[in-house]
């Protein structure tokens, strides 16, 4: 599906397809108008959008708060800059007048400058998209300051616990956010998690392209915060007052909070009394299990009354919000259904709390809270005419596996077995996220690596070794979806599969596809790169279509990485597995600025790395000791007398050495025969090296084993272990691993 035009967005510039995860929903691609200059941290799990930009979107950010707003407007660059032009139409001569207002106010006194940051990211984002823009911090400060410049007339909350609940539900929030459609993207509703990886909490927002303020917001712990209108218009904004919109961010993701909820309305309390408010109003603040309550600031008072429960009001277990004021002891103008609600008495669950407040509204969040990140959340929106579908997610689905990295695994190369591809959480209690069937014939397994083939990290797959299975290479994304146009066949040829890398050679966005001819007789250690050309295909690079060997038999293992340090991938070959081919590895370097260009093999970067003289050897390539350079990391060929001794290569200096300490059995001898299969590309455990994730050779009479060793600079150990297959798969299994991020635990 195309993406479709947006009001008021600028006209298109040349485009990439990207593949999406999804969720719940159905598949939809973005349109992206350059490569990024740096990594996009953020992935769109879920978008439908009209012609008119009407919709929703869902996506997951993290990384750094400057590294999360980058992602967010990288991958909304379109809407921001639609948004953005139509508040420019809406304000006409008054827009310089409300940026002069928003640069006078405060976002963050005495408190952690995280909005600055992810907005300073978003700029960055939008000036790699769209440069002649020229959309500036003060901007988006126009954009996310909406709710503290414009006032809607009303809005509807409540939320429940105690009686009103019951096991294994301890807590049922609901917001309604009431208000107009002043311009065309305020119908396009974001549902956007942050992840933050140092600094601050997750937390889900509910709000329009753009925004990293509060409007209706959800954190880890379960408590929704968000806004209504009180006095908003009453008295002068003070010069630096605090955005209430900003307030109620800070209080959603407020770093400082303690483990225990009962703490959280003190502590944020603590930090906003007695600031100035930009605007008047009422901040809900629903911790769970009434722990929470309702915030007031008035520009004339700043933050100056704290509602809770009382037990005289439905026996202290019920917060209600609308726009009137209340002590907490008498139903507040305008919430007389929701006590009527209350009145009827008995268990309330998510439908009727969600039914409760209508479809009036322009947007709505339920939150079912069982506990810390176990709840269910509920969204939807008003597209005018009509409404979004209801998105029902669990936290997990947002924010994927809380183990992070993943492990790719793919079937040895048996005739019995499938080419189903698995992924685990990296982790010593490894969880089967996903599996699918890379290939449709069920035989002789799948050869795997990870990359960025387009914008995001992927799957990707060669068909294996059978002598009826061509070069077929597959794309998948992280839920297992196929990338369509980035489906083809390596090489002219009807047999022996195909082996597969991903690296950077050419020092542009995005990782190019290496290939190399699976173990046939007849065929040469012929290598190839491809490139995304713009989501219309897979293209051959220019100048990578080289012998890597003086002959033509056994095809040839192939790997990538940054070994000498000069910022983009050099190419590493490891000889086929004949039975006449020593483990002879080399390196060879693409001369992407040459004329013409051509791959010429890298001085010094030649030697075998077993003593035999058979079989050849795997190879792959990845920052094992933390230098910032790569290293190569080797395991041998599938000869029958061979254990899995995996060794390293250090290439600094364009002199080829052994790693200190890097060269260990990932089984006794004789336990594992048939070399080895090495991955060494993923930071698994944040430590700052890459790890060495080992899958046994196709040794007949061994199941399926995987072994993940880390390296601290001195010596490899042994981090966990795990079996990929049901009994009875043997062979083996083909090893890699990635920061994938897919977005369900099933």
């Amino acid at each position: 599906m195309s993406q479709p035009r947006v009001a008021g967005a600028p006209d298109r510039k040349p485009s990439h397809r990207l593949p999406v995860a999804i969720i719940l929903c159905t598949l939809f691609a973005i349109s992206l108008a350059a490569p990024p200059a740096a990594a996009v941290n953020g992935v769109i799990l879920d978008q439908q959008l009209d012609a008119e930009g009407k919709g929703y979107t869902v996506l997951h950010v993290w990384g750094s708060h400057q590294e999360m707003g980058y992602a967010h407007a990288y991958l909304l660059a379109e809407h921001i800059v639609a948004q953005h032009h139509q508040l420019v139409d809406l304000l006409g001569s008054g827009y310089d007048t409300v940026r002069q207002a928003m640069d006078a106010a405060s976002w963050s006194p005495g408190m952690p400058v995280f909005l600055e940051d992810e907005l300073n990211g978003m700029v960055e984002a939008l000036a790699e998209r769209y440069p002649d823009e020229e959309i500036d911090n003060l901007d988006l400060k126009v954009i996310n300051g909406y709710g503290d410049w414009s006032y809607p007339p009303a809005c509807r909350s409540h939320s429940c616990w105690g009686q009103f609940v019951e096991d294994p539900v301890r807590t049922l929030s609901t917001r309604r956010l009431d208000f107009g459609n002043p311009f065309p993207q305020i119908n396009h509703h974001v549902l956007c998690a942050w992840e933050p990886n140092y600094t601050g909490m997750a937390w889900v927002g509910l709000a329009w392209p753009g925004y990293v303020v509060g409007i209706t917001t959800l954190n880890s712990f379960g408590t929704q915060a968000s806004l209504h209108d009180y006095n908003s218009t009453a008295g002068v904004p003070p010069a630096d007052g605090l955005l209430r919109t900003a307030a109620a961010r800070y209080i959603t993701s407020n770093p400082y909070l303690s483990s225990s909820i009962s703490n959280h309305l003190d502590q944020c309390w603590d930090a906003l009394e007695e600031i100035d408010a930009w605007t008047g109003s009422f901040i809900n603040y629903f911790v769970p299990e009434g722990y929470g309550g309702v915030i007031t600031c008035s520009r004339d008072q700043g933050f100056y009354d704290v509602r809770t429960p009382q037990f005289s009001y439905f026996g202290g277990d019920v917060l209600l919000t609308a726009n009137a004021w209340t002590d907490g002891t008498y139903t507040p103008a305008g919430a007389e259904f929701m006590a009527d609600y209350y009145d009827l008495g008995g268990i309330k669950d998510l439908e009727s709390h969600w039914s409760l407040m209508g479809t009036g509204g322009l947007h709505k969040m339920s939150v079912e809270y069982r506990d810390r990140e176990d709840m269910t959340i509920w969204v939807q929106g008003r597209l005018d005419p009509g409404l979004t579908p209801r998105l029902e997610y669990e936290w997990n689905e947002l924010f994927g596996s809380n183990d992070g990295p993943i492990i790719v695994t793919g079937p040895g190369p048996a005739y019995d077995n499938p080419t189903s591809v698995r992924l685990y959480t990296a982790s010593p209690d490894p969880i089967l996220v996903d599996q699918f069937a890379a290939y449709y014939a069920p035989h002789y397994g799948a050869n795997v690596t990870t990359g960025q083939a387009d914008v995001f990290e992927n799957i990707i797959t060669g068909a294996g070794p059978g002598d009826i299975y061509g070069p077929h290479v597959r794309v998948f994304d992280p839920n297992g979806a196929p990338v369509t146009y980035l489906s083809f066949m390596a090489y002219g040829t009807h047999k022996w599969g195909v082996n597969v890398a991903a690296g950077d050679i050419d020092n542009e966005w995005g990782e190019e596809i290496i290939t190399g001819p699976g173990p046939g007789a007849v065929f040469g250690p012929h290598v190839r790169a491809f490139h995304d050309g713009g989501g219309t295909g897979a293209f051959p690079v220019e100048g990578v279509n080289f012998m890597a060997y003086g002959t033509h038999k056994w095809g040839v293992n192939v790997a990538a990485g940054d070994i000498d340090g000069d910022g983009w991938a050099e190419i590493v070959t490891g000889a086929g597995p004949g039975a006449v081919f020593g483990p002879h590895v080399r390196g060879w370097n693409y001369i992407f600025n040459g004329n013409p260009k051509r791959v010429d093999p890298i001085p010094g970067v030649s030697f075998m790395a077993y003593g035999t003289n058979k079989f050849g050897v795997e190879v792959t390539c990845g920052d094992v000791d933390g230098d910032g350079i790569d290293e190569i990391v080797t395991g041998p060929g599938p000869g029958a007398i061979f254990s899995a001794h995996v060794r390293g290569w250090n290439c600094d200096g364009g002199q080829v050495t052994p790693i200190p300490g890097l060269s260990f059995f990932a089984w006794p001898p004789g336990e594992a025969r048939y070399g080895a299969e090495v991955f060494a590309k993923a930071d698994l455990n944040d430590d700052g090296r890459a790890d060495i994730v080992v899958g046994g050779g196709p040794d007949p009479n061994l199941g399926s084993p995987v072994r993940v060793f880390e390296y601290d600079g001195q010596q490899a150990t042994l981090w966990f272990s795990f079996e990929a297959y049901p009994e009875g798969w043997t062979h083996g299994t083909k090893v890699a691993a990635g920061r994938l991020l897919p977005m369900s635990l099933r």
